[in-house]
C-alpha cells in the first residue's frame, strides 16, 4: 500500500487529482486524500476546468464546494457545479435538463454563494440556466436590487470566504476638513471581524507606532506593519485583528502629514462596490466612505489623504 500510495502522491496533477482523490478515499489512504483535497483547494480555478473534476462523488463536491478557502470566484464554482451536472444526467441516461441537473446536484447547489456573484454574472449566467427557482431568482434579484443583506428566506450564504481579499480602494478621498498632524487616525468600523491585511501609504510615511483603540478608549499596542516596496503597502505579519466593537486604528508618524477628516457614519450597501453618500447636515455636506461585501460592511470615516487601499481577510491565523 504504501508503494502504491507513494506512486499516487507523485502523480497529483490538476487533470489528476480528483480522481486519486476518490481513489484515497475508497481505500481509506487519509494521508494521500487530505494531500488531494488540499490540493483541489488551493487549485480550484484551474482544477474545477478540468475533465476530470467530473469524476467527483456528490458527497466530494459539497465537502468542496463548502471549503471556507476555496480560492475561486463562485461564479467559477457555479460553472464547475453546471459541468459536473451535465455530466451527471448523461452518465445516468438522463435528459439534461434545469429540473434533472438540479436534482443530481442536490445539496451542493447550496454551497455556491451566489449574493456574492455580481449581477451583471447572476444574470448572464445564472438566471439563464434556470436551474434556480423562480422563487429563489426573485429574492436574488431583490438582494442585488435593493443593495441590502440577502433575505432571511435566502438559503444561500452571503459571507465571502475565509481567504478572499477585500479590498476597500480610497482614490481621492474627500473630506470637509485637511489637517496636519503627526498622528493619522483611520477610524474603520467593521460589522464582522476582520483581519486588516495591509494598507497602501507612500514610504516616506514613516511609522513610529500602532494603536488600536477599543470601545473604552483603551490603546493596545499593535505590530508595526513593514512597508514592501513592491506593493507600495504597508503589512501586517500576521494581519491585525479588528474585532466589530473595537476598529479605530491609530498610526502614529515620525513626522506631520495631512489628514482628511469625513464625518458622520451612514450605512450604505452594495456589492463589493464603494459608495458616496451626499448628505445636508447643518448645512455642512458629508461625504462617506462605505463598502459592502456581501455579509460584511466596512465604513472609513477618517483617514490619512495619501491613503489608497485597505486590505482585509476573514478566517483564523
Amino acid at each position: 500500500m504504501s508503494i502504491c500510495n507513494k506512486y499516487l502522491s507523485e502523480s497529483i496533477t490538476g487533470d489528476t487529482v480528483c480522481t486519486i482523490y476518490e481513489q484515497a478515499k475508497f481505500f481509506d489512504m487519509v494521508d494521500l486524500a487530505n494531500r488531494c483535497r488540499s490540493f483541489i483547494i488551493t487549485n480550484s480555478a484551474s482544477v474545477f476546468l478540468e475533465e476530470d473534476f467530473t469524476n467527483l462523488t456528490r458527497e466530494s463536491l459539497i465537502d468542496i464546494f463548502s471549503d471556507e478557502n476555496l480560492r475561486s470566484s463562485e461564479l467559477v464554482h457555479f460553472k464547475a457545479a453546471c459541468h459536473w451536472a451535465q455530466t451527471a444526467c448523461e452518465r445516468r441516461d438522463k435528459d439534461v435538463t434545469p429540473e434533472n441537473m438540479r436534482n443530481v446536484l442536490g445539496e451542493a447547489l447550496k454551497c455556491i454563494r451566489f449574493p456574492l456573484m455580481s449581477a451583471e454574472d447572476f444574470t448572464k449566467y445564472v438566471s439563464q440556466s434556470d436551474i434556480l427557482s423562480a422563487p429563489e431568482q426573485v429574492l436574488l434579484f431583490r438582494h442585488f436590487i435593493m443593495k441590502g443583506f440577502p433575505s432571511k428566506e435566502c438559503e444561500f450564504s452571503a459571507l465571502p470566504r475565509a481567504c478572499t481579499r477585500l479590498v476597500t480602494p480610497v482614490p481621492n478621498l474627500e473630506g470637509d476638513r485637511e489637517v496636519k498632524l503627526n498622528q493619522v487616525v483611520i477610524k474603520i468600523e467593521v460589522s464582522h471581524d476582520l483581519h486588516l491585511v495591509s494598507f497602501s501609504m507612500p514610504k516616506q510615511e514613516e511609522i513610529q507606532s500602532v494603536l488600536i483603540v477599543d470601545e473604552n478608549d483603551r490603546e493596545i499596542p499593535a505590530k508595526v506593519p513593514v512597508f514592501k516596496k513592491d506593493s507600495s503597502s504597508f503589512v501586517f505579519d500576521p494581519p491585525l485583528l479588528l474585532c466589530s466593537k473595537c476598529a479605530q486604528l491609530q498610526v502614529n508618524l515620525n513626522r506631520l502629514t495631512k489628514v482628511r477628516n469625513i464625518y458622520n457614519k451612514s450605512l450604505l450597501t452594495h456589492e463589493s462596490q464603494t459608495f458616496f453618500e451626499d448628505l445636508q447636515i447643518s448645512h455642512f455636506k458629508v461625504k462617506n466612505r462605505v463598502y459592502n461585501f456581501g455579509e460584511i460592511t466596512v465604513w472609513v470615516t477618517m483617514a490619512p489623504a495619501k491613503l489608497k487601499e485597505l486590505v482585509f481577510k476573514r478566517g483564523q491565523w
